[in-house]
């Protein structure tokens, strides 16, 4: 019977292609066991200190850990972390993916502790892709903390509130602006997508305000600096969620680094056709002041010291402490040349061809050069700061009151109670009246914070309420957007309720549960700045417009939120507009 049945033999090829197959599955098996355990090793040092906290152990994967929690791109991001972040709530858990390892900080009382202490003030190396790009060293991405402290303190008096108030006018002129292009851009059934020109309308605020010059971005539906913004914006999100263009050789290789640069070029070089522009202002005031001091009197009063003071914005700070003891014509030539060269080598050189005829060493020139290059990176920070933060929150408000008619209502009797039937600007007092106005802000910023992801690194051990060290050089992550929708800290914490940010509503609540502009030391600079214009900008339109639903987006359900370094709306936000009548 046996010898019936067919023998089988392999040929020496299929003997050699078996052969083939089971050493390389071995060899892939013992890379990726080997690969396992160098990353493990890699991860030791800080999770040994962390071995007690809790991790998420389902959406854990073998060398990738819980790096799967942001595939998907900027539009799953959010979703994905808020359904781990709600699993996890009750207490803080870590994280990890290849051989980096994040704490995320979920406790009040431990979020206050670390944002609060100077060896958090460092952000992770996750800040890394923005501080190569258009950021450079800005007050947002820089990690030099001595120089982080000087550009700082150098900053902070151009928004002061004396300086603040002379910006209402501005807002409000502004604002009246972006109602009649809200109004021409409306479609037939009266729906108008407002995220994108309250956008130019706050781009143009911030330039008139910090860099003293008109943007004109409202009448343009695509402004350079928010084409190029956009563009870098999507190539950083693409090297965030497709790990494999982290690595710089292959980066450097691929088309994304050509249309990054470029987009990156356009963006620099708009900011310094700021600096420069600004600069011929400052000489032309300059020289008018000479030929005005020949013929005036060394007279003054307070009024004349306080008008200057007044009027001076915040480029102007910058250029002061860089250029204020140079010779005009030199900072003149300095900025062309800046301006002109994209190549810093080459500029250097073109500047040190007439260094010696204006009498400035060559070290001076370097100095220069790198200041310059900070001046730049501190005005794209400023421009993106302040145009795409408060554009965002402004445009979820106007789609928040458009769904909740009764807190619209509210809204407009607080303005009739402070401006009757006076179609006049407002005033600084006017806004500081405009409490219900601030609630409804400070509710959109919860529901929608513009940074709902902030990370920090630890500079040394540190101790936590629970008694966890977390471990110098561990990452730090706060999950702003979780934490503002803890049912701890909010009832009903999907719902749109202003009135939860009454004094007597929020006295009690912990203060780091709503930290919407961070917290601590690296706190945002410009919340007064925000907070003013916010207020001018919903307050003017609700005086001349009413808001209502639309078709597309009938509830907040039918919003999909994407990550691209701060929070936006993927499609917009798109509301009913008209004219209200105040006969």
């Amino acid at each position: 019977m046996n010898q019936d049945l067919p023998k089988f033999r392999l040929s020496k090829v299929q003997f050699h292609m078996l052969q083939t197959v089971f050493f390389g599955f071995t060899w892939i098996l013992l890379s990726f066991v080997t690969l396992e355990l160098l990353l493990r090793w890699k991860r030791w040092p800080l999770m040994k200190h962390l071995i007690s906290v809790r991790e998420p152990v389902r959406y854990t994967l073998p060398i990738l850990g819980h790096a799967r929690v942001i595939m998907g791109g900027p539009g799953k991001i959010i979703a994905n972390v808020s359904r781990l972040y709600e699993e996890m709530r009750g207490a803080n858990f870590k994280v990890w993916a290849l051989n980096k390892v994040c704490l995320i900080i979920t406790n009040p009382d431990d979020i206050g502790l670390t944002l609060g202490s100077p060896h958090f003030r460092v952000k992770s190396n996750s800040y890394a892709i923005p501080q190569e790009g258009i950021m450079g060293h800005g007050l947002f991405t820089i990690d030099n903390m001595t120089l982080w402290k000087k550009n700082r303190k150098l900053i902070t008096p151009a928004f002061h509130f004396q300086i603040l108030k002379t910006f209402i006018p501005i807002f409000y002129n502004e604002t009246k602006s972006l109602g009649g292009h809200l109004m021409r851009r409306k479609e037939r059934n009266g729906e108008v997508e407002v995220s994108k020109p309250i956008g130019l309308c706050t781009l143009d605020m911030i330039m008139l305000n910090a860099m003293g010059l008109n943007g004109n971005a409202q009448e343009s539906s695509d402004h350079v600096f928010v084409r190029g913004y956009d563009t870098v914006i999507n190539v950083w999100c693409e090297r965030m969620f497709k790990p494999w263009y982290l690595n710089k050789q292959i980066y450097n290789l691929s088309p994304l680094k050509l249309v990054h640069d470029k987009a990156m070029h356009d963006v620099q070089s708009f900011a310094d056709q700021v600096i420069l522009e600004r600069l011929r202002a400052k000489f032309a005031r300059s020289e008018d002041s000479k030929e005005r001091n020949v013929t005036e009197t060394s007279s003054c009063n307070d009024d004349d010291y306080i008008k200057p003071r007044e009027s001076k914005v915040f480029l102007d700070m910058l250029l002061d402490y860089v250029y204020g003891n140079i010779d005009e014509d030199y900072m003149r030539k300095m900025i062309e040349c800046l301006r002109n060269n994209e190549d810093d080598n080459g500029c250097a050189s073109k500047t040190l061809s007439f260094s010696m005829e204006d009498g400035i060493n060559e070290r001076r020139i370097s100095e220069l050069i790198q200041m310059n290059r900070q001046i730049r990176d501190e005005v794209i920070t400023i421009l993106i700061g302040g145009q795409e933060t408060t554009a965002g929150e402004n445009s979820f408000a106007l789609f928040l009151l458009a769904l909740h008619q009764e807190v619209q209502e509210k809204l407009y009797a607080e303005m009739e109670d402070i401006f009757g039937d006076d179609s006049r600007p407002p005033t600084y007092e006017d806004l500081q009246r405009m409490t219900y106005t601030e609630c409804v802000i400070k509710e959109t910023m919860r529901l929608y914070p513009s940074l709902p992801v902030i990370v920090r690194q630890a500079e040394k051990d540190t101790i936590l309420s629970d008694k966890t060290t977390v471990p110098k050089g561990c990452a730090v992550g706060y999950f702003v957007f979780g934490l503002h929708r803890d049912p701890k800290y909010y009832e009903d914490p999907e719902k749109f309720i202003p009135e939860r940010f009454l004094p007597e509503n929020s006295n009690k609540r912990h203060p780091y549960s709503f930290i919407p502009f961070s917290a601590g030391m690296r706190n945002c600079l410009g919340l007064k700045y925000a907070m003013l214009q916010m207020k001018t900008v919903i307050s003017t339109l609700v005086r001349d417009y009413k808001f209502f639903p639309s078709e597309r987006m009938p509830s907040m359900d039918s919003v999909d939120l994407e990550f691209y370094t701060v929070l936006r709306p993927k499609s917009g936000l798109w509301v009913r507009l008209e004219r209200r009548d105040k006969t």
